[in-house]
């Protein structure tokens, strides 16, 4: 998996730099986002279609090239994905689009954050949950919301790495491991 991140990186730095240096790097960037929210669908399965060694590479091939006349691509982007696929690594495309989304962040001063609650949250509560981070943080914030009925309520937000949990679940489960503790305790000393 290492290689294989490594690999995917150099592709994605590859592709922002000739982006960058064709001045093209705004619709390839947007292009990709678009790409990202695609193979991220739960109910696609382009990816493992044609990156699946049951299809001659001239198949896949021709099945990439009707793909990206329905999807209205950059052509350098059409480009690269027909290239990933002449080297047998379209199946590493989640990370190359991953890797490409982290270079332009850290490049226009963004960092992104999921925030998980139980329901969904009303459009001005995530943007009061975007102010507060982005205060904290000095830089821009890109929230992705996602619901968690588990969670019971409270939210859990994931931001750099860090994930600072106030759900009600979480609360319950301290409360829980303070009693047993207690319990534990005072069952001892008995």
């Amino acid at each position: 998996m290492a290689l294989e991140a490594s690999v995917a990186r150099r592709y994605a730095r590859a592709l922002a730099e000739l982006a960058d240096e064709l001045e093209v790097g705004g619709p390839v960037t947007a292009d990709m986002e678009r790409l990202g929210v695609l193979i991220a669908d739960p109910k696609s399965d382009l990816v493992a279609t044609l990156s699946n060694p049951v299809f001659t590479i001239a198949e896949r091939q021709e099945a990439l090239a009707a793909v990206l006349a329905k999807l209205g691509f950059h052509d350098l982007l059409n480009s690269f994905l027909k290239l990933l696929m002449a080297k047998n690594r379209f199946a590493w495309l989640p990370l190359v689009v991953q890797s490409f989304g982290e270079r332009a962040d850290r490049q226009a001063g963004r960092v992104r954050a999921q925030v998980t609650t139980a329901r969904s949250l009303a459009p001005q509560l995530i943007a009061e949950i975007q102010a507060s981070l982005a205060k904290a943080t000095g830089r821009e914030v890109v929230i992705t919301s996602v619901e968690d009925p588990s969670l019971l309520a409270g939210l859990v937000v994931e931001l750099a790495g860090t994930v600072y949990d106030s759900s009600l679940r979480s609360r319950l489960s301290k409360l829980e491991q303070e009693l047993s503790h207690t319990h534990a305790t005072e069952t001892s000393e008995s």
